[in-house]
């Protein structure tokens, strides 16, 4: 039950990460300055 209950977590957390990345990649243009380089260096 207790690996049940972890694969959800991990599914659970990917899920809110590919949103995140989605909201970000979403707001870039409407910014003027480049933070996706600053996040990946």
């Amino acid at each position: 039950m207790s690996r049940y209950i972890a694969t959800r977590a991990i599914r659970g957390a990917n899920a809110l990460v590919a949103e995140a990345e989605f909201m970000l990649d979403k707001a870039i243009p409407r910014l003027r300055f480049p933070i996706r380089l600053i996040t990946y260096l």
